[in-house]
């Protein structure tokens, strides 16, 4: 896996740059077509050979491109909605561990480094308790893409975390 990653990340990311107009997301968006490849790994998936997985790596990068640039357009619109919508209230807990300055900022900076469209489906799910078909509905996706968005995006976060306690 490691060789696959230093052999394709560089055209991967070039090619989210192009399709996302060099919007800044394009190694996000490559990462997300890493976690793909190695969940197709893990369930078995094999490629005959070379081509195959660069077919493979490039058609997964477009259609996550498309995603990002799609969830991108509506995230700051539907944030705004959900902010002067949500009648749910959030969890006592979340906030109170929000309401602590270190672990706030820490917390902060964990979510600025994991793709934008994982900590949105997180905080919606496990800070104001809402359902993945409501978030789905929010930002105009469909609810399982949603908790594939929040699952990953709560084990990022706690990768995040447990490297700001290594450190």
């Amino acid at each position: 896996m490691d060789e696959i990653y230093i052999k394709y990340w560089p055209l991967l990311v070039a090619d989210a740059k192009k399709r996302l107009k060099g919007n800044g997301f394009a190694e996000d968006c490559a990462q997300e077509t890493f976690i793909v490849l190695f969940e197709k790994l893990k369930e078995g998936c094999v490629f005959d050979n070379e081509a195959q997985l660069v077919s493979f790596l490039l058609k997964t990068n477009a259609n996550n491109a498309i995603h990002m640039r799609r969830f991108l357009a509506r995230s700051n619109k539907a944030t705004d909605v959900f902010i002067h919508t949500c009648d749910v209230p959030p969890r006592a807990y979340f906030e109170d561990y929000l309401l602590i300055k270190e672990e706030q900022k820490e917390l902060n900076e964990a979510l600025k480094n994991i793709p934008i469209h994982h900590a949105i489906a997180t905080l919606y799910h496990y800070g104001y308790e809402l359902t993945y078909s409501q978030i789905g509905e929010i930002l105009k996706n469909n609810s399982e893409s949603v908790r594939k968005f929040g699952n990953r995006g709560i084990k990022e976060l706690k990768n995040e975390m447990l490297k700001k306690e290594d450190d």
